[in-house]
């Protein structure tokens, strides 16, 4: 899952609000999850519970809201991506 890009990860059912998926992809779509990690340093913000988003965002459960709400507007859309890409195969359309 994290080496798809985000492009990838919609067509494979990822959920993004359809108001903003055009420009979603068109500034995240040919990133990675791992793109996330070593370019923006996702994980790092997040506090590196496991050894990248995914796995981190995943072990957030409940709380994902809280830690999304700390972050700039930037590091939410690539939260919401990771989140959005671990809920979606479970029938969940989720977007803070």
């Amino acid at each position: 899952m994290i080496h798809y890009t985000t492009l990838q990860l919609v067509n494979m059912g990822t959920f993004i609000p359809t108001e903003i998926r055009e420009s979603v992809l068109e500034d995240y779509g040919m990133f990675t999850m791992n793109d996330f990690d070593k370019y923006f340093n996702l994980n790092r913000v997040i506090g590196f519970q496991y050894d990248n988003c995914y796995a981190s965002i995943m072990s957030l459960k409940g709380s994902a809201r809280r830690y999304h709400s700390c972050l700039d507007r930037d590091l939410k859309t690539m939260f919401n991506i990771v989140h959005s890409a671990i809920r979606s195969p479970l029938g969940e359309k989720v977007w803070f």
